[in-house]
């Protein structure tokens, strides 16, 4: 508006109106220009950057194995916070199916696994075990497709979260309980139990000292 002002007072071409209004007419169009540009390309960009950023921080965050894999079960990308729950370095299995880098005993796991979650939408508490560089290690799968891919060509993300520290605590519980029934059912003291739902449970020389058959007494009920 105001370089429009100035072209309306100038008299000569050389006219210091003139040249003001183009002055204003050229800072108008920069401000113009500055305007298209943030809003309609710098401004999504750093909005985009924002989100690759929030995303990537949540992806530091999981401390399990995910990879990126086909339908066949070949690896196209993986993501990993520690170098050790790998079964090979990247060079190696990048690119690779999973029986060409696993046993076939856990390749077929993972492989159930994906079909699955091709048929289900997801897959999820599948068990195998992989033997790495520190030893025999116990993996948790889940499986979900990823958005537009179908077909042959559909892609999977598989998170595969360690739990051979839970599965050596589950071993050492099943072997407690073992011990102790073991004990309880050999001892040569009378010994019974309350179970949850009000019954008792009795060894051999608890009958014995009461006089009874051990299926008079067992799973009794107070």
């Amino acid at each position: 508006a105001i370089s429009e002002f100035f072209f309306t007072l100038y008299a000569e071409v050389t006219d210091v109106f003139n040249l003001l209004g183009h002055i204003y007419k050229v800072i108008s169009y920069l401000f113009i220009y500055r305007l298209f540009v943030v809003t309609t390309i710098e401004s999504p960009y750093q909005q985009l950057k924002a989100l690759q950023s929030e995303q990537q921080a949540t992806l530091d965050a999981i401390p399990d194995l995910l990879l990126d894999v086909g339908l066949d079960g070949r690896i196209y990308s993986y993501r990993a916070s520690r170098a050790d729950l790998l079964v090979a370095s990247p060079e190696v299995f990048l690119g690779k199916t999973f029986s060409e880098v696993i046993s076939s005993d856990a390749a077929e796991i993972c492989l159930s696994a994906l079909r699955e979650a091709a048929d289900n939408g997801r897959a999820v508490g599948k068990e195998c075990a992989f033997d790495l560089a520190q030893g025999k290690r116990w993996f948790e799968l889940s499986v979900a497709p990823k958005p537009g891919t179908n077909g042959q060509n559909m892609r999977f993300i598989l998170l595969a979260r360690d739990i051979t520290e839970r599965k050596r605590v589950e071993a050492s519980l099943r072997e407690s309980e073992d011990k102790f029934k073991y004990y309880f059912e050999h001892s040569t003291v009378g010994k019974s139990i309350t179970l949850p739902d009000g019954g008792i449970h009795v060894n051999k020389a608890f009958c014995d000292i009461l006089g009874y058959a051990e299926n008079e007494l067992r799973n009794l009920r107070w």
